[in-house]
């Protein structure tokens, strides 16, 4: 296997790339790198072959490699000079020629990128999850470490009506050194005689306790909300002001409101209706929709629509990928299918701290994954980002996801009183080498 460091680079830049392979394949002091684009560029000369079908000429393009010279390194590794003219992913082929002969001993991919996406980093992890704090099935701490098993970055407690079980995550794991996983604030809210579920993520404080505590100031504050809110014809007036009172609530709060589940079907019927789930996606208020949410296999239509539904959106909403998962494992309740770490968000963002993710998404750098037991994965969001992402899925996180192994383990022992610290380093070095900048 091998691999590039960096592998995401910057369009029209000179960057020295090393190819570096698992087992000693490079003996000989040079060797040729095809280096070809996934696409074509705009200028690019590449090679046609007409044929007539039927009376008609048809053209097959192909895209034409361009060869450069690698320097070997040693027995592991080659370093070639790179300039990536436009945002693609790019093939490496190492060739070695052997009597005549040319063979391909070697390949590997890099992606360059415009400067807009330039100094972003790829984070991973979910939204919305739940603990036995609600009705969940396991502790909070089972739910983080099992989060980081999985290879989140990133992982917010979202449990029924209760704020507090996702701070008292935060402050058992702050004392441990050099953590490199972040654990946000959150809570599902739930408000009286209201349909809809909305999400606090990284708030500073609880927005259910708002009306818990003082619900005649609540229904004072969403009957005034009239007076600037206009209701759209067929819509409750009471929930979708309390929907809005709910989204301005968490921006005051510091956090990111997220509208769940859409078209979350009960036996009963859709869990919202639709005048209602119209409104709101109309509204543009939240920050970020549910575009895949944690279904099991037998309910895959809610996300279909959900889908489909965003497809036709004119003006698309910021998007995150969430597993609703209730269980750590599957084993452990049937609402626990298959969930928890096959859906979830990738963010191209600054860090992983609460406020740069945020501020990620709210720019539209996000998309959700769904990639359940067994299954394909499965991208979904603007097209150039989920194009990226993919690559960064199967070129990027596969060696990230095996650091955030380690740093579970280590979380495991922490909590039970062994002297333990986090990779942050480490995780500060595999970055710096998988990104150019």
């Amino acid at each position: 296997m091998l691999a590039a460091y960096p592998r995401v680079l910057s369009v029209q830049s000179d960057v020295y790339v090393l190819l570096k392979s698992d087992t000693p394949v490079f003996f000989r002091e040079q060797y040729t790198v095809l280096f070809t684009p996934c696409e074509i560029f705009r200028n690019e000369k590449s090679a046609t072959q007409g044929e007539v079908i039927s009376g008609f000429e048809v053209f097959h393009t192909t895209n034409k490699p361009l060869s450069l010279a690698a320097r070997r390194v040693d027995a592991f590794s080659v370093s070639i000079s790179l300039n990536c003219p436009s945002e693609q992913e790019y093939i490496l082929r190492v060739m070695e020629e052997q009597e005549g002969t040319a063979y391909v001993i070697a390949s590997a991919c890099v992606y360059a990128l415009q400067p807009d996406l330039q100094n972003l980093y790829a984070y991973k992890g979910d939204f919305h999850t739940h603990s036995h704090c609600s009705d969940g099935a396991d502790t909070p701490v089972s739910m983080a470490v099992a989060g980081r098993r999985k290879g989140f970055d990133f992982m917010a407690l979202t449990d029924h009506g209760k704020f507090d079980p996702s701070r008292q995550l935060q402050a058992l794991f702050h004392p441990m050194p050099d953590l490199a996983y972040q654990l946000y604030t959150g809570e599902e809210i739930h408000m009286p005689w209201h349909q809809a579920h909305i999400l606090n993520i990284g708030g500073q404080y609880s927005i259910n306790q708002l009306f818990l505590e003082n619900e005649k100031l609540f229904l004072e504050q969403v009957k005034a909300l009239a007076d600037t809110c206009p209701v759209p014809p067929n819509v409750d007036e009471y929930e979708y002001l309390a929907a809005l009172w709910a989204f301005e609530q968490i921006r005051r709060a510091g956090g990111m409101s997220v509208f769940c589940h859409p078209y979350w079907r009960r036996s009963s019927g859709y869990e919202l209706c639709a005048s209602l789930t119209d409104a709101l996606l109309e509204s543009r208020a939240f920050d970020a929709l549910e575009l895949i949410s944690g279904y099991g296999k037998r309910e895959t239509d809610s996300n279909m629509l959900q889908l489909a539904r965003y497809a036709e959106l004119p003006e698309k909403p910021a998007v995150v990928g969430v597993s609703d998962a209730h269980a750590a494992s599957p084993d452990e309740t049937p609402a626990g299918e298959y969930l928890f770490g096959a859906f979830y968000t990738i963010v191209l963002a600054k860090s992983s701290g609460f406020g740069d993710i945020a501020s990620a998404i709210r720019s539209r750098h996000s998309v959700a994954v769904e990639h359940q037991q067994n299954e394909q994965r499965h991208i979904y969001g603007p097209h150039r980002i989920a194009k990226y992402c993919m690559f960064l899925a199967r070129e990027f996180f596969p060696e990230h996801d095996r650091l955030a192994l380690q740093e579970a383990a280590a979380m495991d022992r922490f909590i039970q009183n062994i002297p333990s610290a986090g990779l942050a380093i480490q995780f500060e070095q595999l970055y710096a080498s998988a990104f150019s900048w």
